[in-house]
């Protein structure tokens, strides 16, 4: 019968390793979590950057068809001061085309209209 009797050291050697090995798992699979939800928030990070990119592209386009084609916007437009007008009047502004070398109205516009990427809407 002293056969089958197993020795006390032995089994709680076991029983330690048991609990050690349960432990290191536990702490294991905690770490694995962190790290998928850690990447779980960057992709989500990524996500969101990229849809507000291209949200962003979506609205300059739309502004850029929403601006209307007139000399107004024009990039070859030339802003002067009229000078000839008494000192003391307010300063009256005049327009010239820088192509065709006219003036011009802010209303006006022609086939060489060209967008001005200065002009904020």
């Amino acid at each position: 019968m002293q056969q089958l009797t197993l020795d006390m050291n032995l089994v709680n050697f076991i029983l330690v390793a048991m609990a050690v090995l349960l432990f290191a798992q536990a702490y294991v699979l905690l770490r694995i979590r962190n790290i998928l939800q850690a990447i779980a928030m960057n992709f989500d990070s990524i996500i969101y950057f990229c849809r507000k990119f291209a949200g962003n592209a979506n609205q300059q386009n739309k502004v850029k068809d929403t601006v209307p084609k007139t000399c107004q916007f024009c990039k070859h437009r030339l802003a002067y001061i009229n000078t000839g007008k008494a000192d003391n009047s307010e300063e009256d502004f005049y327009h010239r085309c820088g192509l065709r070398n006219i003036n011009i109205s802010l209303n006006d516009s022609c086939k060489q209209y060209e967008a001005d990427e200065h002009v904020q809407s």
